[in-house]
């Protein structure tokens, strides 16, 4: 069904390995602290940890601070830094509704953190609105 195609896909050839490994070396300790965090958060949600939704929140504010490191010291190129500041904020933005704003989802972790910890500081369930 699939073959390759009898045109070239591009004109010319170009070594960008230069190019990919610079990317590799600046991108790897935000790739490797990110992957551990994912992993602490995907423990924590199956173990239903309350500090789990902490964690969510971090993992996008680091991305925040690592762009604009980065885009202040300028190994990384400014349209790169913008999009991942905007994506981090609305994702974090939309994390935060989620986690925190959310009232089924802030009851939850709230009950869980009454059994773990005693007596917690919740929202209350009907603020009048």
């Amino acid at each position: 069904m699939f073959s390759t195609p009898p045109f070239p896909l591009a004109s010319k050839r170009s070594n960008h390995s230069h190019l990919i490994k610079s990317t590799a070396r600046i991108a790897a300790p935000l790739v490797a602290v990110i992957g551990i965090l994912m992993a602490l958060i995907a423990y924590g949600f199956a173990a239903q940890k309350t500090w789990s939704r902490h964690l969510v929140i971090t993992m996008f504010t680091l991305i925040i601070v690592y762009a604009l490191i980065l885009g202040a010291l300028n190994l990384i190129h400014q349209a790169i830094m913008w999009r991942a500041i905007i994506n981090g904020t609305l994702f974090g933005g939309a994390s935060v509704w989620y986690f925190y704003l959310k009232p089924n989802v802030a009851a939850y972790f709230c009950e869980h953190k009454k059994k773990s910890v005693g007596e917690a500081v919740c929202f209350p369930k009907n603020s009048g609105r």
